[in-house]
C-alpha cells in the first residue's frame, strides 16, 4: 500500500511539473531541491526557525526548483512554506501520521 500511494504521489509531481514546468530550462529538465529544515522547536540558538523563517521562502524562490522536498518540517513550517511561497503545492504526511 504504501509503495502504491509513493507511486502515485510521485507521478502526479512530476506530471504537474511537466504542465508547469519552468520556462528557462530544457524541456526534459526538473529541477529537484532537498531542504532539511529542521524542527520548528528545535534547540538550535542563532541557527533557530525564527531566525532561518523569513531566509526559507527566498532561498526557495531564488532556486525556483520544480520539486521541493523538506526533512524534518511541522506543520506550521509547511503552512509558512505554502503561504509565502503560493505557486507551490504539498504532498505528503507528517512524520506521525499513517504509522
Amino acid at each position: 500500500m504504501k509503495k502504491s500511494l509513493l507511486f502515485v504521489a510521485s507521478t502526479a509531481i512530476l506530471l504537474f511539473s511537466a504542465c508547469c514546468g519552468r520556462t528557462d530550462a530544457p524541456a526534459d529538465t526538473i529541477k529537484v531541491l532537498s531542504y532539511n529544515i529542521r524542527v520548528v522547536h528545535g534547540q538550535d540558538g542563532p541557527n533557530s526557525w525564527e531566525f532561518r523563517k523569513e531566509a526559507t521562502p527566498a532561498m526557495i524562490l531564488a532556486n525556483d526548483p520544480d520539486i521541493l522536498g523538506v526533512q524534518e518540517a511541522c506543520p506550521e513550517q509547511i503552512r509558512y512554506i505554502r503561504e509565502t511561497c503560493p505557486h507551490y503545492a504539498s504532498v505528503g504526511l507528517g512524520r506521525n501520521e499513517a504509522r
